[in-house]
């Protein structure tokens, strides 16, 4: 799911997709390691061409929609 897409569709697609990864993927999905596979691409891509995170295009966070995300599913994660 990472890596099938270009760098610049998962930025300007962000909200959607870490509200989905979080929100519909199934209990049993490592979405840890979809996370961190993610945010290691992005900070790649955004170090190496010199774009700013904080207000890409749609004018959100990244910081704050990933910090969103992982409560979400921390708070809802399968204890056991």
């Amino acid at each position: 799911m990472i890596q099938g897409f270009p760098e610049e569709f998962h930025i300007n697609t962000l909200p959607e997709l870490l509200n989905t990864c979080a929100k519909e993927c199934e209990k049993e999905v490592d979405m840890k390691s979809v996370f961190i596979a993610l945010m290691n691409r992005l900070s790649s891509y955004l170090t190496d061409s010199g774009n700013v995170i904080e207000n890409i295009e749609n004018g959100f966070s990244v910081y704050e929609l990933f910090s969103v995300n992982i409560k979400y599913l921390v708070k809802n994660a399968d204890p056991s």
